[in-house]
Parts: structure tokens; sequence; C-alpha cells
């Protein structure tokens, strides 16, 4: 019988940077920032809405990455109104 030998070949890592998504809409303004994994604050992006959180976070979100990819998302949930509950 031939012999055979288990071939450990080195695993493939992939390398991605560490990006935060964090976003928070439990009061009046939508705020947001994209943080990299040393900490930096690579965007951020603060608006007073008042109401209508639901249809501008997306729009907000998308400005804010251009480029990027988020990693992880770290939100806030409040206390808050019930749709910043929601969202968050």
């Amino acid at each position: 019988l031939a012999e055979r030998r288990a071939c450990a070949l080195p695993r493939a890592r992939s390398i991605i940077a560490t990006v935060i998504l964090a976003f928070d809409t439990s009061s009046a303004a939508c705020t947001m920032a994209l943080i990299g994994g040393d900490g930096a604050v690579i965007a951020r992006r603060d608006e007073v809405i008042g109401r209508g959180h639901a249809e501008r976070l997306v729009p907000l979100i998308a400005e804010l990455v251009e480029g990027h990819v988020p990693t992880r998302i770290l939100v806030g949930v409040g206390p808050g109104s019930f749709t910043g509950l929601r969202i968050g």
C-alpha cells in the first residue's frame, strides 16, 4: 500500500481592515460616523432632522460610506422616540 501523507497547505487569510459604521437616531439629530480600526474617525455626519429619521437614514449612510465597506455596525438604541428605537 502506498503511504499517503497529508499535505498541510497554509490557510488563506483575508486581510480586511476594520471599519465601524456607528449611528444613533434616538434624538432629534441623525448622527453617524465611520471609524477605522485604529480609532480614527474617517468620516462623520450630524443632521438635525426632528422627524423623518427613517426616510433620511439610508441616504445619509450612503453618503457617509462612499467606497468604504463597514465590517462592524454600532447602533445607539435610546432612550428616544419610537422610530429611533425601531431603527436602532
